[in-house]
């Protein structure tokens, strides 16, 4: 798989004019920086106010947009459990517990749970989906 992803990294940056630096999480490799994405605060509640012994961590929810062509980097679920639900694509998920891309379609819901991961988004169209995950305030808030 990292025969895949070492010349894909370095398409895009000779693509895009610039530098992307590869970043390995869980003995998988990906791109250290986003290009092409963003993603929007949809909202979060506390779950120490909700659940007793949940002081210091979050359930929030976001959106994704990935633009033909961008990515979002690799980054951590350990510690950070997610789904996420697939609304537009199809779009390119990378994963330490995975060889080679798992392709994504519209309503697709993905766990994403103690893996290291990094999505890709080969279409012609704009990929959107939802995350919700969990995360502790005071560290890993990742991607």
């Amino acid at each position: 798989m990292i025969n895949k992803i070492i010349p894909a990294i370095a398409l895009t940056a000779f693509v895009t004019g610039c530098a992307v630096i590869p970043r390995s999480i869980d003995g998988l490799t990906g791109p250290a920086i986003g290009q092409g994405n963003r993603t929007e605060a949809i909202d979060e509640i506390a779950l120490g106010q909700e659940l007793e012994g949940f002081d210091g961590y979050n359930l929030r929810a976001r959106y994704v947009v990935v633009k033909p062509g961008g990515h979002i980097r690799i980054h951590s679920h350990f510690g950070r459990p997610a789904f996420s639900y697939i609304q537009t694509g199809p779009v390119e998920e990378h994963r330490s517990d995975t060889k080679g891309a798992i392709l994504h379609q519209p309503g697709n819901l993905t766990a994403d749970v103690n893996i290291g991961q990094w999505w890709t988004n080969e279409s012609d169209e704009e990929a959107r989906w939802y995350v919700v995950d969990i995360y502790k305030t005071d560290g890993n808030a990742g991607d």
